[in-house]
């Protein structure tokens, strides 16, 4: 059999799994502690592809390593041998710094466990310090890792490295006034294109951002939300219940603003603010509404989820008709990503759920545009409680973009995808179309600044997420009064939130950067804000980029719709290129100096000698849309028919390239 070269490092994984099985029959009242023998363990590297380039030997495409627990209870291979896997962060390889997925299968008393590992060169790796025991104590964190250019980084705990980090993030931050100094995020700028690095203990930020629980793992998954391969039955809506003899567990149960009784919070997690009662007459006062999004222009209310363990075969989620859009999340995973929606008539409709057997699952219901709340009625020997989480609470307020199906496009938010990927479950979307940094939006709206003492500030988010821009293009706005306006956002933020961890997020884009010149100074004006301020900063309008940035010159002027451009430098081919008001992307080069690099027709003319910088790419590519596709980039999958929104396919990439970056604010620049 065939292995590694040797300058390919690898590591060793043991571990051993036991159960509790009480006291059996034999002598003594101590509980039997057995071996479990049998229980399957898979060890899948965290790439995508799964492809690595070793100097001198060749490709090696990784498979998943499988592994069981033997007579002893050890992990051993499928051949009884020890597990050995490849070193994720050896310099030799590319890509380097990756880590490997460990799958633990359900076994009789224990679900399904999922974590991640990084080892070490030579080293050994016990499961038993990784694998979660309890919500508090959910395992060791990963290692922290960076890029090629670094590999494996320790975590800074040293006690004067901290200080000096603390002063750094402090200094920077005194650009922005703010009544609560040495109280924000501080940040480390990266060479790379994003801002990044690392947030310190020291600072309130780092204690929000260690309890998400992606970040304690080091690592997001690489993907979303799947639809059920076995979905349970969901019938149509009825006027009446199936479940004659069942018990109704109220949500609202005459809630707050109305009379004093309060949530059903024993039953169900609530994940939307302001909840009050439709009304104090019969029906009305048993179904309530989420007000907690301030928009006059078409009636307050705003998206949201609840919450709940249940073990029956059967349960009917019960609400009055109007209009809302409704999808159901059993155990992580969508019965199906098409919604219901409820008839706008005011009548009480029952909309039933069955499930092939009876077993505890966990059951989310998700108000796509605006949550109204009633009953959930189930089997009267049934048990339904509601989950406890430790993880925090975050809010985005944005665009259209993050309203999801507010827009009409995507059913599940980018927005959704980013929290389930970074283990949030309670996020809300304080999100109104048309609305930007400057732009106002509909008559009755307001700009991002403008609704946070309504619809932010009332709530105290431990995680706030700012994602807006690209309505501020139709304006346009100049680079400087953007950068301005999200300065004194953030300055209102930190002095109104002092305890919250704020995140801004790039401005989103409708196709490649040759479809978006007017958006590139909305993205300078909001990255240097951040910059600035040291707040964290992602970004898919501009890709992280990491190395060292490279910069070069025309070698030749450029005339407004010219396909092609002089350079005194090579690039890569499928590199971006700022130009300074524009950019664009190299789609082949030639020549041996200067270097003709061929792009799409430029917008605007440019001068010999004029800078050239190489930046991160956009998630967009090509100029195409669904229903006008050109074969040429992923717009054609990306874009909506409208032109400018996201398809479903683009707010997951979204959700989950942001959620990757967030995690990778915990690691040192």
């Amino acid at each position: 059999m065939g292995a590694y070269p040797a300058s390919v490092s690898t590591f060793t994984v043991v571990g051993r799994l036991h159960i509790d099985e009480g006291d059996g029959i034999d002598v003594g009242a101590d509980p039997d502690v057995n071996p479990q023998e049998g229980v399957s363990v898979t060890f899948t590297p965290q790439l995508n592809p799964k492809r690595i380039r070793v100097p001198g030997f060749g490709l090696v495409d990784i498979a998943p390593v499988a592994a069981v627990t033997d007579a002893d209870g050890y992990v051993k291979t499928l051949g009884g041998e020890d597990v050995v896997l490849a070193y994720g962060g050896d310099p030799d390889i590319t890509p380097t710094g990756w880590t490997w997925l460990v799958s633990i299968e359900a076994t009789s008393v224990v679900p399904e466990d999922e974590f991640s590992i990084a080892g070490s060169a030579g080293g050994t790796v016990d499961l038993s310090e990784f694998a979660s025991v309890s919500p508090a104590d959910p395992g060791a964190e990963v290692v922290a890792w960076v890029s090629a250019r670094d590999a494996a980084i320790a975590a800074k705990d040293d006690a004067e490295a901290a200080k000096a980090a603390a002063e750094a993030a402090q200094a920077a931050a005194e650009a922005v006034p703010t009544s609560n100094d040495g109280i924000v995020a501080g940040l480390v700028a990266d060479s790379g294109s994003s801002t990044r690095g690392a947030l310190d203990a020291a600072y309130v930020g780092r204690a929000q951002l260690d309890r998400v629980p992606a970040v304690k793992r080091g690592v997001v998954p690489s993907e979303v939300a799947r639809v059920m391969s076995t979905p349970p039955t969901v019938g149509a809506l009825s006027a009446t219940s199936a479940i004659g003899s069942g018990i109704g567990a109220a949500f609202n149960g005459r809630v707050e603003g109305v009379s004093s009784s309060a949530l059903n919070r024993s039953r169900f997690n609530f994940y939307a603010g302001k909840i009050t009662s439709l009304g104090t007459g019969f029906p009305d006062y048993q179904f309530a509404k989420a007000r907690y999004l301030t928009d006059p222009s078409a009636g307050n209310g705003g998206p949201g989820a609840v919450e709940f363990l249940y073990d029956g075969a059967s349960f009917e989620f019960v609400s009055k008709g109007a209009g809302q859009k409704v999808l159901i999340v059993v155990d992580g995973e969508y019965v199906s990503k098409t919604p219901t929606t409820f008839t706008i008539d005011g009548s009480t409709y029952y909309l039933p759920v069955t499930f092939a057997t009876a077993k505890p699952r966990k059951i989310r219901i998700e108000f796509l545009d605006q949550v109204i709340l009633g009953f959930v009625r189930f089997e009267a020997t049934a048990t339904l409680t509601a989950p406890r989480t430790s993880a925090p609470f975050m809010m985005i307020a944005g665009d259209s973009f993050s309203e999801g199906v507010g827009g009409g496009y995507s059913n599940v938010p980018w927005w959704r995808t980013f929290a389930d990927a970074l283990g949030i479950p309670n996020v809300w979307s304080a999100s109104l179309g048309g609305t930007g940094w400057l732009k106002t939006g509909p008559s009755g709206r307001a700009t991002i600044r403008g609704r946070m003492a309504t619809d932010v500030y009332p709530y105290a988010p431990d995680i706030l997420v700012l994602a807006a821009g690209i309505n501020d293009a139709s304006v346009p706005y100049s680079e400087a009064a953007i950068k301005t306006e999200v300065l004194a956002t953030i300055a209102d933020v930190r002095e109104n939130l002092p305890n919250t961890l704020l995140v801004v997020v790039d401005t989103f884009a409708s196709g490649g950067v040759e479809k978006n010149v007017s958006l590139i100074p909305i993205h300078k004006g909001i990255k240097a804000a951040c910059t600035e301020a040291s707040v964290p900063f992602l970004s898919v309008f501009e890709l992280p980029m990491l190395g060292v940035p490279f910069s070069t010159t025309l070698a030749a002027n450029a005339n407004a719709g010219a396909t092609s451009i002089s350079l005194a430098a090579p690039v890569a081919q499928q590199t971006t290129l700022d130009l300074g008001t524009e950019r664009r992307v190299v789609t082949a080069l030639s020549g041996s100096g200067p270097y003709t690099a061929t792009v799409t027709a430029l917008t605007y003319a440019h001068a010999s000698g004029d800078p050239v910088s190489v930046v991160g790419g956009s998630l967009w590519t090509g100029t195409g849309r669904v229903g006008a596709t050109t074969g040429v980039g992923n717009s054609d999958r990306l874009v909506a028919s409208d032109n400018t929104h996201p398809t479903q396919v683009a707010s997951d990439l979204i959700g989950l390239h942001l959620a990757d970056q967030f995690v990778d604010l915990s690691l040192s620049a």
